[in-house]
C-alpha cells in the first residue's frame, strides 16, 4: 500500500475540512496516491467547483470525506455570479 501523510499542511487548513495532522492519505479522487509530487499533481490538476474525495488512514481506521474547495477568491461555478 502506498500513502502520504499530511504533515506538510498547516492545521488550521487542515482543520477546515475534517483533515488532522497524521492522517495518512490513501486516495484522492479514486486514484492511488503513491507519493507527494503525484497528490500535488492531481490537486493542481482540479477546478475549484468539484469536490474533492479523499480516502485516508487516521489511527488505524480507514475514513472517506468529502471535502469543498474554498470559494475565496475563485472564479464562479456554473451559475454563480
Amino acid at each position: 500500500m502506498h500513502a502520504v501523510g499530511l504533515v506538510q499542511l498547516p492545521a488550521d487548513a487542515l482543520a477546515r475540512t475534517g483533515l488532522r495532522p497524521g492522517d495518512i492519505v490513501i486516495k484522492i479522487d479514486g486514484k492511488e496516491i503513491h507519493d507527494a509530487s503525484q497528490a500535488a499533481a492531481i490537486l493542481k490538476g482540479r477546478d475549484n467547483c468539484t469536490p474533492l474525495r479523499i480516502d485516508l488512514l487516521r489511527d488505524g481506521k480507514s475514513l472517506t470525506f468529502v471535502v469543498h474547495p474554498p470559494r475565496e477568491g475563485s472564479r464562479p461555478c456554473g451559475d454563480e455570479p
